[in-house]
């Protein structure tokens, strides 16, 4: 059967809101070792594939709105993000712990300062955002969920990897959670991802620059 809008007008938001809330917590959590041996991209394929076709069958609101001058309502918070990135990194060096990717390969900086920012933004305060506001929770509810299952996300490999490693994860875990407030309150400020995906690409350009100046 060919895949036409009045298809896709059958299915109700609701349904489909539920479905995404459920199969990426599950997908993410259960099948990402599954996944990883596509290669080092394949998760990113992955969820950008899962991001867009969610908000696509959830149209309209998945990414045109904007608030009236949104700059204005966020720049407090770019600027809290790009602080945020610095500290994270100097209070890992303070600690003495080992950043277990290097900063000086390209294939890195790519993953850190393009593809993260936009593909878990595009996950978390889009397509899962998105999929709350169909269910009519309060925004501040989605806001703490969001943040949860950021951290829970970043959590996930510390199974998987070695001990050597396991503290850095925990470390992780943690300082994901201002980095998701400032990015759902981006999100909250301008209703769309665009301000949330500059404020997580700012953390993590002063976490790639502290290695250099701190």
């Amino acid at each position: 059967m060919k895949w036409t809008h009045k298809n896709r007008s059958k299915i109700k938001p609701a349904s489909l809101a539920v479905f995404f809330l459920c199969i990426y917590p599950w997908s993410r959590y259960s099948l990402s070792g599954l996944i990883d041996l596509g290669g080092p991209y394949a998760l990113y394929i992955f969820e950008i594939f899962l991001g867009l076709f969610g908000l696509l069958l959830m149209r309209p609101g998945g990414l045109r709105r904007s608030a009236p001058h949104p700059i204005r309502l966020v720049a407090p918070l770019l600027a809290a993000g790009f602080g945020t990135g610095l500290i994270v990194f100097l209070c890992a060096r303070i600690m003495g712990l080992a950043i277990p990717f290097d900063l000086n390969d390209k294939q890195t900086i790519f993953a850190l300062l393009i593809i993260a920012p936009i593909v878990e933004e595009l996950i978390f305060r889009g397509l899962l955002w998105r999929s709350m506001e169909i269910l009519k929770i309060e925004s501040r509810h989605i806001m703490w969920i969001t943040t949860l299952l950021f951290a829970l996300a970043h959590f996930e490999a510390f199974s998987r990897v070695g001990a050597e490693i396991k503290i850095y994860v925990l470390y992780q875990t943690v300082y994901v959670i201002p980095l998701s407030i400032l990015c759902a309150s981006a999100r909250l400020r301008s209703l769309n991802i665009y301000y949330s995906v500059s404020v997580h690409f700012l953390f993590n350009l002063a976490f790639y620059l502290g290695s250099y100046i701190l």
